[in-house]
């Protein structure tokens, strides 16, 4: 008997063109003692003694295997090279994976197997000759209601959803290999058990029953999962990175940790989209955190596969290796930094983890970067105290200021390993949102600013702060302990902040992105919007009540003031935007993402998805060429009833474009779903989280 239960996420789904049939993610059936459970990329399953349990939204669905035996044995076929790594506070936990799961003589003569299939779970009931197929009876715990449609389908309601097991196909393979088909239906009794009506069949030889079970769902945790960034090695791996709120994951296997709800986890994946055997997709796999909040924030993956990740932690048993700087929290929320080698497995992956704080306040790492050994990362923080190594600043200047820090992960002992930390800010708020390094050393910050005394240095492009807030670029020299450049960035009617930072290798040229509130935000004559849209969301008085986003690229070989700006756009529609990250490519072409409220945000007509779905926030990728005649050169929207978000945009080397964030609704185009492999999509929960990856190309 084979039953396929279709739960896809949309962090699940990969494509290598629009063309082509979407990949979909494997199911990993994990071993942990004596509990069986399934994974895919944010749905879960348990396999109990007397049945199967599945998680979804805030319900929990058991399908049980009525009278059937609980002894019945689970064997893990198809071990998987590839474990579940699990760092929870200060243990850790190897989870072995496997690609079938059977259980032998479930009822006398019957086996149960369960394996994917197209991103599927399945399961057959293998059943021996002259066994008796009328014992398998299953029964529904939890669903609303169970009946049969007019196609003799099994129906489950549940929670206003419809669960729908396909009437059976059961079939006999003769020796010649030859498949015959055996009539079948499902029958409900009196009592509400499901039982299967069979036509005439040879019983003495072997018998398939082949339910297919699917839900048109992406399935995640009650409490929602984000996708925050995404990156590619070498040899062309794809690494996601974010956190989960999900304290019901549980159901699914320990990697997240069974806590009260509203507690969160970071999480990485490195993936294989190419992989020709789809259990080889997920080549690796972590949960990291401790028992209370571990929110990641940027995540950066270098050639070789060690990914770096930065975020805020209130957890007293964050996890931290024996080179940290620092293993105590020492005040309510600290910044924290790691390093994991994804070609490794269990403790050997962790390279190095550590908290980042003072003990007066609390911190927030936003931004990471690495080059050269180094690991740079930037935030904010609170602290009066905040710990300082070589400092051009060594005191806070106002209530919110921006930090530095660099550490060397090679470091014998923890204390050497910050080997440069300052304070950045002025009298007013100040926030470091991204960070990067040139091959010389020197570091490159952006972020926020409330602070019209702001470090800022006499040869830049805009040494005024404009009021109401203003984007900064800082660049720091940490071996003089000296600002070398500081400009502000910003209009004179609105708010302004980077969100993200690009730096040549030489430091030549260095672009900002973000989102700006000001209507005469500086850009330049070769602008591809050098106007923000007239917006009809103004107030009373005139003033602008969406934003707009904003790309900026500096020439850092001009020293002159008021000049270095060589582009500098305006990116939205109507309603509102905000860019959350950026990348370029080799041609110098700019991969912008982030959300919209605008109905008429820019697009192409080759975008996938051309117009919004009216129903919320909207994601939207987007690709400009400041060289180029016709600068927009993509544009879509990422879109669906509810809410969608773009945190993170990657291009590989294949030139395939990645984004991944989070979905509250189906964002997979219509043209999407005429394949047999790819995902129908739908949502269990409306308004719940769902992380996705998606890869896509264009010309």
């Amino acid at each position: 008997m084979r039953s396929a239960l279709l739960l896809l996420l949309c962090a699940g789904a990969f494509a290598a063109s629009p063309q082509k049939p979407i990949p979909t993610a494997p199911i990993q059936f994990e071993q942990t003692g004596s509990q069986w459970t399934a994974r895919g990329l944010g749905y879960a399953f348990r396999f109990e003694k007397t049945g199967t349990a599945m998680r979804l939204g805030d319900r929990t669905l058991r399908m049980t295997f009525e009278k059937s035996n609980a002894s019945a044995p689970f064997a893990g076929l198809d071990h998987s090279a590839h474990p579940t790594n699990s760092f929870h506070g200060k243990s850790y936990q190897r989870i072995e994976n496997f690609g079938r799961l059977r259980r032998t003589g479930i009822y006398p003569g019957i086996d149960l197997l369960y394996y994917s299939r197209n991103g599927e779970l399945e399961y057959d009931f293998e059943i021996a000759p002259n066994a008796d197929p009328s014992r398998i009876a299953l029964s529904f715990e939890g669903a609303d209601s169970v009946r049969l449609n007019d196609h003799g389908d099994l129906v489950l309601s549940l929670a206003g959803k419809e669960l729908t097991e396909r009437a059976p196909s059961v079939y006999q393979r003769r020796a010649s290999g030859e498949m015959v088909t055996v009539e079948a239906s499902y029958r409900i009794g009196q009592d509400g058990v499901v039982r299967f009506h069979l036509g005439d069949y040879d019983r003495s030889a072997a018998l398939v029953i082949d339910p297919a079970i699917f839900y048109v769902a992406f399935l995640g945790g009650s409490f929602g999962d984000v996708g925050v960034s995404v990156g590619h090695d070498s040899l062309g791996y794809i690494y996601v990175g974010g956190y989960t709120y999900s304290s019901d994951f549980p159901l699914g296997g320990v990697g997240y940790k069974n806590t009260p709800s509203g507690l969160l986890d970071c999480f990485l994946l490195k993936l294989n989209p190419y992989a020709t055997d789809p259990t080889q997709v997920i080549v690796y796999s972590s949960y990291f955190g401790g028992s209370s909040d571990d929110i990641l924030a940027s995540m950066k993956v270098d050639a070789v596969g060690i990914m770096y990740f930065t975020g805020s932690t209130d957890s007293t048993d964050f996890p931290t290796s024996g080179s940290a700087y620092s293993s105590t929290l020492a005040n309510l929320t600290h910044a924290f930094v790691v390093a994991l080698d994804s070609n490794q497995d269990g403790i050997q992956s962790e390279i190095y983890s550590s908290y980042f704080g003072g003990t007066t306040g609390n911190e927030a790492g936003e931004g990471i970067f690495q080059t050269n050994g180094f690991i740079y990362i930037t935030g904010y923080t609170t602290s009066t105290d905040l710990p300082t190594v070589g400092a051009f600043q060594a005191s806070p200047a106002s209530s919110y200021d921006a930090f530095v820090a660099k550490f060397n992960p090679a470091a014998t002992d923890g204390p050497s390993s910050l080997i440069f930390s300052s304070y950045l800010g002025g009298g007013g708020q100040d926030w470091g949102r991204d960070i990067a390094a040139d091959n010389s050393g020197l570091i490159y910050v952006t972020g926020s600013t409330f602070s019209s005394d702001f470090p800022f240095t006499a040869s830049t492009a805009y040494q005024n702060y404009a009021g109401e807030g203003d984007a900064f670029l800082t660049v720091i020299d940490p071996n003089a302990s000296v600002v070398v450049y500081s400009t502000f960035f910003g209009g004179n009617t609105g708010f302004e902040e980077a969100e993200k930072i690009l730096v040549d290798p030489n430091g030549k040229r260095v672009a900002i992105a973000g989102y700006t509130l000001s209507s005469d935000l500086p850009k330049t004559q070769n602008a591809y919007q050098p106007v923000m849209p007239a917006a009809s969301n103004v107030d009373a008085s005139g003033n602008l009540l969406g934003s707009n986003g904003f790309l900026a690229v500096f020439d850092m070989t001009v020293q002159t003031p008021g000049k270095g700006l060589v582009y500098g756009t305006y990116l939205g529609g109507f309603g509102g935007e905000v860019i959350y990250d950026m990348k370029r490519d080799a041609r110098g072409r700019y991969y912008l993402c982030g959300y919209t409220l605008s109905r008429n945000f820019p697009v192409t007509g080759s975008a996938l998805n051309t117009a919004s779905a009216g129903g919320g926030l909207d994601g939207f990728v987007t690709v400009l060429d400041p060289a180029a005649t016709q600068q927009l050169v993509y544009s879509s929207y990422v879109t669906s009833k509810g809410t969608q978000t773009v945190y993170g945009v990657d291009i590989d080397a294949k030139g395939t474009v990645w984004i991944t964030g989070l979905a509250t609704g189906s964002i997979f185009p219509a043209n999407f779903e005429q394949f047999p492999t790819s995902p129908s999509t739908g949502l269990a929960q409306p308004g719940k989280e769902d992380s996705f990856i998606w890869g896509f190309t264009i010309n």
